[in-house]
């Protein structure tokens, strides 16, 4: 599946706006949106009610404003109530952004691995932050993601959304996505605080003292740092 999108200025202010992002982008667009955008490019070919449980970014260039970008996706593999697949985002010169994602469908006792639920970190949290019900409708809308998961009094917090949270975040500390793994433990949902701490190379989500998700970024020499 494939579609183009033109990614003006406004736009992004939307986005911007929508869930208060502090960076500075000066012109580009955080990866994360381009990989969200080119994620529901599958929405018509993905059954409905499947979670995220892994992603790996890699990020080759960011997006830019007013930058036509070519979204593509396709599903690799489907195997008893897991999918995996691959999308991209491309400018005229070539791929700019690529994620290759496994999703799982609830309630069929598949586990890609199991959160821990001991007190792991001692000291404070780097940073903390919640989503809000419009947030997450917000974030279906802009980005076109129509999973089930994400409707109703209580949905889950779109594993896209986190992750542009926090790569703004980082950003504004100087860090920035280039290949990383991302693995979903536990789904987050609305109002639930999530701490983030950060390790070496290594990002943890924690809410009540559970891993919901964990990021680690695999350059030799990228962020985070202790």
């Amino acid at each position: 599946m494939q579609k183009f999108v033109n990614l003006v200025n406004q736009i992004f202010l939307d986005w911007r706006n929508a869930f208060n992002l502090n960076h500075d982008w000066q012109g580009k667009i955080p990866s994360t949106i381009a990989a969200a955008l080119a994620l529901s490019t599958l929405n018509d070919v993905t059954p409905q009610g499947y979670y995220l449980a892994r992603q790996k970014l890699q990020v080759r260039s960011l997006p830019l404003v007013n930058q036509e970008l070519f979204l593509q996706g396709e599903i690799i593999k489907t195997k008893a109530n897991l999918i995996n697949c691959h999308t991209s985002a491309a400018s005229e010169y070539g791929e700019i952004v690529s994620l290759s994602s496994t999703l799982i469908k609830t309630g069929t006792g598949i586990k890609i691995a199991t959160a821990k639920t001991d007190p792991l970190f001692l000291e404070e949290p780097k940073y903390r932050r919640s989503f809000t019900h419009n947030e997450v409708k917000t974030f279906s809308f802009l980005s076109g993601d129509k999973n089930v998961i994400h409707s109703g009094d209580n949905p889950v917090v779109q594993g896209m959304l986190i992750l542009l949270i926090l790569e703004d975040y980082l950003a504004a500390e100087g860090c920035f996505f280039e290949n990383v793994d991302v693995r979903f433990y536990v789904p987050v949902r609305i109002n639930e605080t999530v701490n983030i701490y950060i390790s070496d190379k290594n990002i943890c989500g924690i809410v009540d003292e559970k891993v919901n998700f964990k990021v680690e970024f695999k350059e030799e020499n990228s962020c985070p740092k202790n």
